[in-house]
């Protein structure tokens, strides 16, 4: 009767919403307090300045972490940069045991990083990272501002420290700013190494040549990038320590560029795709207002763009939206060498025709332009009277891959 009513009661206890069961593992030797400086969901840690004047402490988390946030169970990345929190853990090996956090449940802010312009007046201006426009942010005396992870003031901060801040978007008041006493250097990369990457400045210095550690985060037109993926002649933005030039953070931007021939144009979708001259898939790329078309060598419009022109593209990397678009007339005088194929049709679009040849070679892709004389069974037709299966043969320029003639049987029935 004794072990039921126990039972009993430890049951209640575990369904009233004022009981909790803290469960802190047996190797948390250590506690701290103080407030959130950085989140790195990626890397499962997180970042807290203690109270008074203590060091930073960076800790590590893993499935076993129990972590709140205003009484609730939450995952790292529900935590937000200063946010109040109490957390245990082993000391040495920084592996937190359970974090119980506290912030504010306002609406959502805006975020920025990039370099410090310029302060004074109660204001900060701060240029982002990723060439935008500058952002003039409001500091008033409960902006929580630290500086190399200890608590600042406004006046602490310098042009060129790298910073982070978190604002009302509306506002414009700064909510959080967190800055590094790092340089920075803008402008266009000049030579990528083994672990190293040298910049010149935009302002016309000498150039600067940074270590570039395995650690190193690097990102390409915003998306995360390695070092290898960075060419000479891209923009770029990097944060540094002076005295041993070991890079804090990369981000660059770059065009991509394809040569070779137009192999689709589609007014559908505003696209151009583009085979390239060396080996590798053809290329998409949307047309915009802003894109540069010119045949020729003059302005001209999408709709001029035929299948088969040869052209030159630049692009942005990450989008794939088309920069500028420099093609040459079908009748330019492009060297043709022309070839012949015979097999069968393996399918038809409304500007290509796909052949499977006799001879067991790769399949084939031809553009089909007006100028493509096409017959069926000795009579004139159209591309798209042509079906899968039918025999065909068929001249082409070899550079180009568009078709002069077309010649296709049915099969007999």
């Amino acid at each position: 009767m004794r072990k039921l009513t126990t039972t009993i009661i430890f049951t209640l206890l575990l369904l009233s919403p004022h009981f909790r069961l803290h469960v802190v593992s047996a190797d948390a030797d250590a506690r701290v307090r103080g407030l959130i400086r950085a989140v790195d969901d990626r890397a499962g840690s997180l970042t807290i300045i203690p109270r008074g004047d203590g060091d930073a402490v960076t800790l590590h988390t893993n499935d076993r972490t129990q972590i709140t946030r205003n009484g609730e169970r939450a995952t790292l990345g529900d935590l937000h940069e200063g946010d109040r929190v109490t957390a245990s853990y082993d000391s040495s090996s920084n592996l937190a045991a359970a974090i119980e956090a506290r912030g504010e449940e306002g609406p959502s802010l805006a975020r920025i990083e990039g370099t410090i312009e310029s302060t004074g007046s109660g204001n900060i201006t701060i240029v982002p990272l990723t060439l935008g426009p500058a952002v003039t942010l409001h500091v008033t005396a409960n902006t929580a501002v630290t500086l190399d992870g200890r608590p600042a003031r406004l006046d602490d901060l310098h042009r060129g420290f790298t910073a982070a801040a978190s604002y009302g978007p509306d506002s414009l008041e700064a909510i959080r700013i967190s800055a590094e006493s790092f340089a920075e250097i803008r402008g266009v990369i000049a030579e990528v190494g083994a672990g190293a990457l040298s910049i010149e400045p935009s302002d016309g210095g000498r150039a600067v040549t940074l270590n570039v550690g395995p650690g190193t985060p690097i990102s390409l037109n915003d998306r995360p990038a390695e070092l290898g993926d960075l060419h000479r002649g891209f923009r770029v933005v990097a944060s540094y320590v002076e005295t041993t030039l070991l890079a804090i953070r990369i981000a660059a931007y770059g065009n991509g560029e394809v040569t070779g021939h137009i192999r689709n144009v589609d007014p559908s979708t505003t696209t151009v795709t583009i085979a390239p001259l060396v080996d590798g898939p053809s290329v998409t790329l949307h047309i915009l207002h802003t894109t540069v078309v010119t045949i020729g060598g003059e302005p001209a419009s999408f709709e001029r763009l035929q299948a088969g022109m040869a052209a030159q593209a630049a692009y942005n990397l990450s989008s794939f939206e088309a920069l500028s678009i420099a093609a040459r007339p079908l009748d330019g005088g492009d060297d043709c060498t022309v070839v012949r194929v015979a097999g069968q049709v393996a399918g038809v679009d409304p500007t290509t025709i796909a052949i499977d040849p006799n001879d067991g070679g790769s399949r084939l892709v031809l553009n089909v332009t007006d100028r493509t004389e096409i017959t069926l069974n000795g009579r004139p037709a159209r591309l798209s009277d042509l079906q899968s299966g039918m025999r065909v043969a068929a001249e082409f320029c070899r550079q180009s891959l568009v078709a002069k003639s077309l010649a296709a049987r049915a099969a007999r029935r």
